[in-house]
């Protein structure tokens, strides 16, 4: 698996939201794996400030 980032989007801040982009390459095993480890750390850190979103395939990095 390789990770590239973390990034500033291409829209860097909406409505006083900062937003960052993390390019994950992988089987989807791995990406899977990832994700569910993003989500327990996410709720380990329990601030309801920091989401994160999941795109599988974007077509629009924007």
């Amino acid at each position: 698996m390789e990770l590239y980032g973390p990034m500033p989007s291409m829209v860097y801040k909406v409505q006083k939201r900062y937003r960052m982009n993390i390019f994950v390459k992988g089987s989807k095993k791995k990406i899977d794996s990832f994700k569910k480890f993003l989500k327990k750390k996410l709720k380990e850190f329990n601030d309801t400030k920091v989401r994160i979103v999941v795109d599988i395939d974007p077509v629009n990095l924007m």
